[in-house]
């Protein structure tokens, strides 16, 4: 009864990120309070097969970044990593502010990403937009990553980079998004609410 309580609660505030009143832009802590329930609700599903850690700055938690880009790498870390396993898996999420920049890695420790897909990827963020939505709709697969890469590249343009590394046994994503762009634009935004 308690964890199908605890899975209730976490679907209730998924679903209440995922409309975010309409906003396409949330705050960070939103951001990584939308992965934890869905971890938390991916830990109900399969018992002891994985455990979680969040670590967030202080002064990152309340930069605003398009929503819903952590739950499709938690999903490929727990489907494709994990799925060899029985127990013991681990993902890790670490925000910071690197002065210009807001820095996201995701690692696990499950299975490496195959070196061919880790560069077929880390070469999209590089490929025109609308590419990358028709190179996945041909492939079993990747939809999730393939959309992540096309919003960021859509509302933060070339500057952001997203990538995978294999590093100590672990599969790590990037993902550096340029703060100094997204002042700009909500300095651009209050303009016009003045005006």
């Amino acid at each position: 009864e308690k964890r199908i309580q605890d899975m209730i609660y976490a679907l209730s505030r998924m679903l209440r990120i995922n409309l975010s009143k309409g906003a396409e832009e949330i705050p960070v802590r939103d951001e990584l309070e939308h992965v934890k329930c869905y971890m938390d609700i991916q830990k109900v599903r399969n018992e002891n097969l994985f455990d979680y850690e969040i670590n967030c700055e202080e002064d990152a938690k309340e930069v605003q970044i398009i929503k819903l880009i952590l739950q499709p790498l938690a999903e490929n870390a727990i489907k494709h990593g994990f799925r060899d396993l029985r127990e013991g898996g681990r993902i890790r999420i670490d925000v910071r502010r690197e002065s210009d920049m807001l820095s996201i890695c995701m690692s696990n420790n499950g299975e490496l990403i195959n070196r061919e897909i880790m560069s077929y990827i880390n070469g999209l963020v590089e490929k025109p937009v609308m590419e990358i939505a028709d190179l996945f709709s041909q492939k079993q697969g990747g939809y999730g990553i393939g959309n992540v890469i096309k919003r960021l590249r859509l509302k933060y343009g070339e500057i952001v980079k997203f990538y995978f590394e294999v590093k100590d046994g672990q599969t790590i994503c990037h993902i550096e998004i340029p703060l100094e762009r997204r002042k700009k634009e909500d300095e651009k935004k209050e303009e016009k609410e003045d005006v």
